[in-house]
């Protein structure tokens, strides 16, 4: 009896002892972590795909940065790494990839979108400015019409709209005179500032560059008063002949055609208009010299030969199916119907006959309704003394005699 009392009041003074030290019993409850030889500095993966990074206590990493491998990681407040998307940090803004990642460099945060750039401490050049050559300027966001390397001469946001936009070369200094980027032609003055939206006259030559200040090459320019300028694959403006190309005309896969146009001393193109050019007429239908056919210009029929020059005198050619449209006049009933291609004579101002006589080289010849010459055919035609049977050989050579068409 007595053992079992000493054994009971050491039991009590032990408990005694243990809660005086602030001691708990060993009791596990779900909250406790298990002994760290049980954990390690490792990923873990959480749900919905998103990971996360544990320490040696199986503690998850929460609103800190994470370098591993060579490489900057970010765990948020949640302990969620940061992936996929551009985050504001600090006041800072960074960009990760799928990986988790973080972004230094040259980017592409969209498969077809612009290349962004991140400074080697990660942060990325947008709505922010930097000091170049002294002097500070903004640097736009997805959103503005530019982004690094162009910049703005200003300091805010607020003012981007009307700032003039200069180019960061080697990521240092101020670019100036022609550079590329892209795959893009930019000209940047003695102070920087780009050629944006306006011709520039450098080195003897006009170029245009658009409102994006990048130089126009191979396209056609409408200026501000209305006439037409064209601009080469090099990027100068084009002066005399030259090959434009027609958007108008229907090509295979919307590839456009490239036809003659011709642009005066000013630079501006000839547009719906006749132009003598080296003593030779051409007319010009848009912007395009009208080749190897039969045109109408106000209402009156022209052939244009396969360098486009208005022809004179007798034109074998391929007959206009839109004939009576372009007249906006229904054909008679009597006469031949017009043949595929026939022979047309243009007087010398360049409009073909039709309904009339002509008399050429000694003999009389006739070209109906549709400008084709009369042959091999008996026709009655109205003269000056009245309606008259003619017949016309196969040359087209016009004899008149008395006939009596049966009855």
């Amino acid at each position: 009896m007595n053992t079992l009392r000493s054994r009971t009041v050491a039991l009590i003074a032990a408990l005694a002892l243990l809660l005086s030290l602030g001691a708990s019993p060993a009791v596990a409850d779900e909250h406790t972590n298990p002994p760290s030889d049980q954990c390690e500095n490792t990923w873990v993966e959480l749900d919905w795909g998103m990971w996360s990074y544990q320490d040696d206590q199986c503690n998850l990493l929460k609103d800190r940065w994470l370098q591993d491998n060579g490489s900057w990681y970010y765990l948020d407040a949640n302990g969620v790494m940061a992936s996929y998307g551009l985050y504001e940090i600090n006041g800072t803004s960074y960009y990760f990839y799928g990986s988790g990642i973080m972004a230094t460099g040259w980017f592409e945060p969209h498969p077809y979108g612009p290349s962004w750039y991140a400074e080697s401490s990660g942060a990325v050049l947008m709505n922010t400015s930097r000091t170049y050559d002294g002097k500070k300027y903004y640097i736009g966001s997805s959103t503005s019409e530019h982004m690094y390397p162009f910049v703005y001469d200003t300091a805010s946001l607020d003012a981007v709209v009307s700032a003039d936009v200069y180019y960061v070369k080697n990521h240092s200094t101020i670019a100036t005179g022609w550079f590329q980027h892209d795959g893009e032609w930019y000209y940047a003055d003695s102070t920087g500032k780009l050629a944006r939206d306006e011709w520039r006259y450098i080195n003897g030559r006009w170029y245009h560059f658009n409102y994006f200040a990048a130089m126009s090459n191979d396209k056609l320019i409408l200026n501000d008063n209305g006439k037409t300028s064209y601009v080469t694959d090099t990027g100068a403006m084009a002066t005399g002949w030259t090959i434009t190309p027609n958007f108008l005309s229907k090509m295979p896969e919307y590839v456009p055609s490239r036809e003659w146009s011709y642009a005066d001393a000013s630079g501006y193109l000839a547009e719906d208009e006749w132009r003598l050019i080296n003593g030779t007429w051409y007319y010009f239908m848009r912007y395009w010299i009208v080749t190897d056919q039969i045109h109408f210009v106000n209402s009156l029929p022209y052939y244009f030969n396969s360098s486009g020059a208005m022809a004179t005198g007798w034109v074998y050619a391929r007959h206009d199916w839109s004939w009576e449209e372009q007249l906006g006049q229904t054909a008679p009933s009597y006469g031949p119907a017009p043949e595929r291609y026939g022979w047309y004579y243009a007087d010398p101002s360049g409009a073909l006959v039709t309904n009339a006589w002509r008399y050429v080289g000694g003999k009389w010849y006739y070209f109906g309704y549709y400008g084709q010459m009369y042959y091999s055919t008996i026709q009655r035609i109205n003269t000056a003394q009245g309606p008259q049977y003619f017949r016309f050989d196969s040359s087209g050579w016009a004899i008149p005699f008395a006939w009596i068409p049966p009855k």
